[in-house]
């Protein structure tokens, strides 16, 4: 039986460019154990249906989204069961660490990074990510 695992990912983010760059940069990458499956959204209500839908082993949002917050989006998907623990990278070009009292009992698993990042610091921080997950846990063999 193999150890190989697939990832699934959503990423969240209003800029479409953006985006299609971040899912081809994902899925190129070379990641040693696993391979990664990355679905896109541009909106946080997009984002919340698919949630619904799959199960995502990690999620990536933008903070500033025209429609409804990175921070909206992170308490109402924290609020399905599946996801109360699953790691969130939260990307923002007006970076800055929220008080703990702005995501309260939603805080676990927030990773920040700033924009811009490259995609070799994206990768590290996805790798860092998915490498706390159990083995067992929403990993599926192949």
């Amino acid at each position: 039986m193999s150890t190989y695992q697939k990832k699934e990912i959503l990423i969240v983010d209003d800029c479409e460019p953006f985006l299609s760059q971040l899912v081809d940069g994902i899925e190129k990458f070379d990641w040693n154990s696993y391979s990664c499956k990355v679905d896109a959204v541009s909106n946080v209500d997009s984002a919340l249906e698919m949630s619904q839908n799959h199960d995502y082993n990690l999620i990536i949002t933008d903070m500033q989204m025209p429609d409804k917050s990175g921070s909206c989006f992170i308490k109402n998907l924290r609020k399905i069961n599946k996801y109360c623990k699953t790691p969130v990278i939260v990307m923002s070009g007006f970076f800055r660490m929220p008080p703990s009292s702005e995501y309260g009992i939603y805080a676990e698993n927030l990773i920040f990074i700033d924009k811009p990042f490259t995609l070799s610091n994206l990768r590290k921080v996805v790798n860092s990510a998915l490498s706390t997950l159990p083995n067992q846990t929403k990993g599926k063999s192949s």
